[in-house]
């Protein structure tokens, strides 16, 4: 009988250890997906300062791809492409269409999914307010190209722009006018900007505009008469609307699979509202007594709170005391004012983004400007060797993508990865550190951690006492 109960005893024993193991691997997993978010205050710091930083190398990602392009064009010689404005054109034309595409989403996500809370109608007069100023600026630069040509142009300009305004072709350049310039100027009211359903209107007007400046960009300019490929007039056959079709669809089947798996707004965005609209109140289970854990080996102590005010106030009363005990906070939104008086700083995270986003720009620039040297891909187009300008932008380009990569891992290695002794894997109820509740976990860290005193000075409090207390074995 010994021998069986000993054999059981083992079994479960080895069953424990294998669930415990399974259980660090699973949060290991979610850790590295989360980048070690586990709602703690500095997470959330750190969360919010990685936002901004991607954000911020996102807006240069995009203006270097999207001048890319046009770079290139304005360095060759060919009429109506030889123009120093064309990089800015091309650019105000194509954030308009961009803007544009995403305040139509917008107001649909926000229609469909019930957003009204998170987007609200100053989002929506923002993106009108934005499509505005871009409007302005692209019937700028177009309206100076045409006063250019006509002005100091030579006879190949003024051929490109009679061409664009009545060739075969003209049709793209009034859909630009029609669809792109003119209905943004709606906006100059505010009933038209407070509007969704205008709003998503003119930003598919826009999107068509923009079809419309690239068809005229390259078709149009291309149709020259000592060209070799201009020797039969551009139609778009039915491939050719198949696949602005095919390319069209494939936007929308990806956006709907976007819409069904992928949050919309941000979740640090979202929580915002968790304190001022709580969903749920305190379960009001028991916390087991100090006889229950008495003769376990502690990690620590666990306080629970419903709101992050009371939190906020229970670390400042206990910060200051010597408790032997390492204090951090676990809450469904950021606190930043448990953060500031921990006083500890989100880190170098942006320094580190932007170093490494140096870093990469200077080393492509060096190896474009290296394999120039030597006749390879890269001296291509009949532009001189060492032509730096020519690599600037897929230079910047890679830099982003570096500081993208460094930002992340960065904010992984600063958080680390879950422990099986971490409270989330002891604390009853933890999880709903991610719903609606705040906790107060007090770490041993030394000879004078004492729990006994930590939960008489917690249940002195005189501001911000907890709804329960439990001590958190290992």
């Amino acid at each position: 009988m010994r021998d069986r109960a000993f054999e059981a005893a083992l079994t479960e024993a080895d069953e424990r250890g294998r669930t415990r193991r399974l259980t660090l691997l699973k949060a290991q997993a979610y850790g590295i997906l989360a980048l070690g978010w586990r709602g703690a205050s500095t997470h959330w710091e750190r969360w919010l300062m990685a936002t901004r930083t991607l954000s911020g190398l996102a807006l240069v990602l995009v203006v270097s791809l999207q001048t890319g392009a046009s770079v290139m064009l304005a360095g060759t010689v060919l009429p109506g492409w030889h123009d120093t404005l064309l990089p800015v054109s091309f650019l105000a034309a194509s954030l308009l269409a961009g803007v544009g595409v995403t305040a139509a989403l917008t107001v649909l996500v926000r229609r469909a999914l019930h957003l009204d809370a998170l987007i609200t109608a100053r989002h929506v007069a923002l993106m009108a307010r934005l499509m505005l100023g871009l409007g302005l600026a692209s019937a700028y630069c177009y309206a100076t190209e045409i006063f250019s040509s006509l002005l100091h142009g030579d006879a190949f300009d003024r051929a490109v722009l009679v061409r664009r305004l009545s060739g075969s072709h003209a049709w793209a350049f009034w859909i630009i006018v029609i669809l792109a310039l003119m209905p943004v100027q709606l906006f100059w009211f505010a009933r038209f900007r407070r509007s969704g359903l205008v709003v998503a209107l003119v930003g598919v007007a826009a999107a068509i505009g923009s079809f419309g400046d690239h068809f005229m960009l390259l078709i149009v300019t291309l149709s020259h008469d000592f060209l070799p490929s201009s020797a039969h007039p551009y139609a778009m056959g039915a491939w050719g609307l198949a696949t602005l079709a095919g390319t069209v669809g494939l936007f929308l089947a990806l956006l709907l699979l976007g819409l069904r798996t992928l949050p919309m707004v941000s979740i640090a965005e979202t929580r915002r509202f968790a304190e001022s609209h709580p969903d749920g109140r305190p379960s009001g289970e028991r916390a087991p007594t100090p006889a229950e854990t008495d003769d376990a080996r502690l990690w620590g102590i666990s306080a629970e709170f419903d709101d992050a005010g009371a939190l906020a106030d229970a670390v400042k009363a206990l910060k200051a005391r010597d408790l032997g005990a390492r204090i951090e906070t676990y809450g469904p939104v950021p606190m930043r004012r448990a953060a500031e008086i921990l006083e500890r700083p989100a880190g170098i995270l942006p320094l580190l983004a932007l170093g490494a986003a140096l870093c990469g720009g200077v080393a492509f620039m060096g190896m474009c400007l290296y394999a120039t040297g030597f006749d390879y891909v890269f001296d291509v187009g009949g532009r001189p060797r060492f032509s730096w300008q020519a690599f600037l932008v897929p230079s910047v380009s890679f830099g982003t993508l570096c500081g993208g990569l460094t930002a992340l891992l960065a904010l992984l290695f600063q958080n680390r990865l879950p422990r099986l002794n971490h409270p989330a894997f002891a604390i009853p109820g933890f999880c709903r550190a991610s719903e609606d509740r705040f906790f107060l976990a007090l770490e041993a860290a030394g000879p004078r951690f004492d729990p006994a005193r930590i939960e008489q000075a917690l249940a002195r409090l005189p501001q911000g006492r907890p709804l329960m207390v439990r001590r958190v074995p290992l």
